[in-house]
């Protein structure tokens, strides 16, 4: 049976006549004409053009046909399975109905239930997205049974898996949700094709909202903890809060005054307690209190583990204890109120086929690089690429270690020599870490102290970044880039044939920015988002990973081998932007050459277009009027 998508376009069909209207309009009759030498001949009643009439009847029907054939073409026709359209009503239809959790969301779900409700058939699958079921006014004692998904990608994916089995034409996905970027803000599957989308909105709340940002534990004096916490006011009205610090059965109060669109710090001085959870409050909440509450680690984050590799060979033992010396003092000093947020792990090369890498987050080369074998310094460039950082300090043989880092893709390409010319540090360049910690009006060591032996390698801008250079402009420090990690390349040494950088007041901080900025990125308390994946832990040396043990459906704390957890509320739900239903749409629907945005547009189930034929068709008409005008011109005849 032939079925149309259009079918409102076949009233249009009577103007395939238009040719044939035309023509008899356009006939006209001559006047006759008198000539003297015919006046007494008899008229004969034949037609002047009577014998050419027959000639334009098939010019006249293949247009009329040519635009008839464009009208159904544009009318949409198929081939549709016997039956027609009740057929094709008889088809199951398929409802995949996700139900946005998030927290943004708390208290509107009765709203939608009524909405829900009307769904309830044979033929209906619920995804509950985001947070716990808990969290949403426990959709599950309503009587369905709820499939659950941590994000959106994985609840839509689910979905158009589970709306495949449906004709194109029966398939539904409703979405009750407030569409909130955050949300929507990954790439998402797309949905079958011909499956349509209902968005079910629920009324979006004003935005007058206080949020507890940020929570970090500092150790104090006295075996005291300092606890601070960041708040934020969203809200275009000055704000008053009291926050309720509650760990190990104490309890702190502060209050707090919060600016329109401002923030504003709380600080406790509190026991080191026993219990290291802890629970901030802001009262009173307001209309959106998963925000308002906030679990942290109340006790300070663990130091970062670095590894110190010296060299252990009998030449190099005075270099090793000199750089032990004063490298070690140097990243264990205590700054001021805390303890040192490194921990030291001093091994020597001969050691190297022993260590973890994978439990470090740095990894020092003092003098030591030159003393690695091929395998260990391979091992290490993988541990780089992974994400971690090393740091390498030339020794007694600098060009040497520096040409095994290059073998290594450790160290930049490019010539390197070596240079015994005494020198010192020139300006910092632009866009160095160290620029900020020693501003030019600030009067440092770090310019004053000499350089006895350094290299001079060629650095390509593209390859690697300088850092530190020296006066004749030489590089001093470069930092390539490797990977997920960072490789950081002094060309001085930092002991005294070397240089005398090691006595500077510009060592310790110098090491200790470098080593910080490193790391910024991979703070000891992992903090990750309710509803989003937990990060993927890198392998061990055995080639395994083994996957989180803990779940980040709700706020909580976890503890996984050495790492600090705490899964948050979402930061975006604080203050959510929305998208219009016309960007979701774009990015649900998949690009194909045969979607449209008119409504109706989409193919029926068990139709077959005959977009193929009627193109056929219509090439051929046109070629048959072109040779009906050629054989007119060729007779000297004018065409109709």
């Amino acid at each position: 049976m032939i079925a149309f998508q259009f079918p409102a376009l076949l009233w249009l069909a009577p103007l395939a006549a238009a040719p044939l209207l035309l023509h008899l309009l356009g006939r006209t009759t001559p006047p006759p004409q008198d000539f003297p030498t015919t006046r007494f001949l008899p008229e004969t009643p034949v037609p002047v053009r009577g014998r050419h009439t027959w000639q334009d009847i098939p010019l006249m029907l293949l247009r009329c046909l040519l635009l008839l054939i464009l009208l159904l073409l544009a009318a949409g026709p198929h081939r549709q399975a016997e039956g027609g359209g009740k057929a094709v009503d008889a088809l199951p239809e398929g409802h995949a109905v996700l139900l946005d959790a998030s927290p943004s969301l708390s208290g509107t779900q009765g709203q939608l239930r009524p909405q829900l409700a009307a769904l309830k058939d044979g033929h209906t699958a619920y995804w509950l997205v985001g947070a716990e079921a808990s969290q949403t006014e426990a959709p599950e004692t309503w009587g369905w049974g709820w499939e659950s998904a941590l994000g959106l990608p994985q609840a839509i994916r689910q979905a158009g898996q589970w709306l495949a089995q449906f004709a194109p034409s029966r398939r539904t996905l409703h979405l009750f949700t407030d569409l909130q970027a955050a949300d929507w803000g990954g790439e998402l599957g797309k949905v079958p094709p011909g499956t349509r989308i209902v968005f079910h909105l629920p009324e979006k709340p004003v935005r007058e909202n206080c949020a507890i940002l940020q929570v970090s534990a500092l150790a104090a004096d006295q075996g005291r903890l300092r606890i601070q916490a960041r708040c934020r006011n969203w809200g275009r009205e000055p704000a008053l809060r009291e926050a309720l610090l509650e760990t190990g059965g104490q309890v702190a109060r502060a209050s707090l005054l919060l600016p329109p669109n401002g923030e504003a710090t709380a600080s406790f001085l509190v026991e080191a307690p026993e219990d290291t959870r802890g629970t901030l409050r802001l009262t009173p909440q307001d209309d959106f209190p998963f925000d308002d509450q906030r679990l942290f680690w109340a006790r300070p984050a663990p130091p970062c583990p670095l590894a110190i590799l010296l060299p252990d060979d009998r030449a190099d033992r005075e270099l090793a204890r000199e750089l032990e010396f004063f490298c070690l003092p140097a990243l264990t000093a205590e700054p001021p109120g805390g303890a040192s947020p490194f921990l030291l792990h001093p091994m020597g090369t001969s050691g190297c086929p022993f260590a973890q890498w994978d439990a470090m987050s740095a990894v020092l080369l003092l003098g030591s690089a030159e003393r690695l074998p091929p395998e260990e310094l391979l091992r290490l460039r993988n541990y780089v690429e992974e994400g971690g950082t090393l740091l390498s300090v030339p020794g007694n043989a600098p060009l040497v270690g520096w040409r095994r880092l290059q073998a290594a893709g450790l160290a930049p390409r490019g010539e390197a020599k070596e240079s015994t010319r005494q020198t010192g540090l020139g300006e910092i360049p632009d866009g160095s870490p160290l620029a900020r910690l020693f501003p030019p009006q600030d009067a440092s060591d770090l310019h004053l102290f000499p350089i006895r032996r350094s290299l001079h390698p060629q650095v390509a801008h593209e390859d690697a970044q300088v850092l530190l250079a020296t006066l004749e402009g030489a590089p001093a420090l470069v930092r390539r880039p490797l990977g997920k990690g960072q490789c950081l390349l002094f060309t001085f040494g930092f002991h005294g044939a070397a240089s005398d950088f090691a006595i500077t007041k510009a060592f310790l901080p110098t090491l200790r920015e470098l080593l910080e900025q490193s790391l910024e990125g991979r703070p000891q308390i992992l903090q990750v988002p309710c509803g989003q994946s937990p990060p993927a832990p890198r392998p061990s040396l055995t080639g395994k990973a083994s996957p989180p043990e803990y779940s980040t459906r709700e706020p909580g704390l976890f503890q996984e081998g050495g790492q600090l957890v705490e899964v948050i509320p979402p930061p975006g739900e604080s203050i959510p932007q929305y998208l219009p239903q016309e960007e979701v749409r774009r990015r649900l629907l998949p690009a194909s050459p045969g979607e449209t945005s008119l409504p109706g547009a989409h193919a029926t189930a068990g139709s077959r277009p005959f977009l193929l034929p009627g193109a056929a068709l219509l090439f051929l008409l046109l070629l048959g009027e072109s040779l009906l005008l050629l054989r007119h011109r060729h007779r000297g005849l004018p065409p109709d």
